[in-house]
């Protein structure tokens, strides 16, 4: 059985605990226990995802989807790509600001929630 230590903080944070705490019973056990994390209820199909990142990352300046695939893809520091394309490591993270950015938007024209529209998730 999952439970909650009860505490008795007072102050700023007492509104919290009680708005916690209406999911558990007296004895700090789960009145309804949460749904499975790894069960989504709006699945993406991977091969529609997969194209619509692609096609986003083919939008991008030739030099900025080279930086993104080499970040993100290849997992390289910041300063090696700075190094292999010529560029300072501050231009390198400006650029790459940049493309996820446009990848963002180029998802979300797609119907992907990405962050760009995260903030707007209650």
């Amino acid at each position: 059985m999952t439970t909650r230590r009860q505490s008795g903080v007072a102050g700023p944070r007492a509104s919290v605990d009680r708005d916690i705490d209406r999911h558990f019973d007296a004895a700090g056990a789960w009145i309804a226990a949460p749904g499975s994390w790894d069960s989504d209820p709006n699945p993406v199909a991977p091969d529609r995802f997969r194209k619509a990142l692609e096609r986003a990352v083919k939008e991008l300046p030739p030099r900025a989807a080279r930086m993104l695939l080499l970040r993100e893809a290849k997992r390289w520091e910041v300063e090696r790509i700075g190094r292999e394309l010529n560029v300072s490591a501050a231009h390198c993270r400006a650029t790459l600001h940049a493309a996820r950015l446009q990848v963002c938007h180029s998802l979300d024209a797609h119907g992907f929630v990405t962050c760009s529209r995260m903030a707007a998730i209650p």
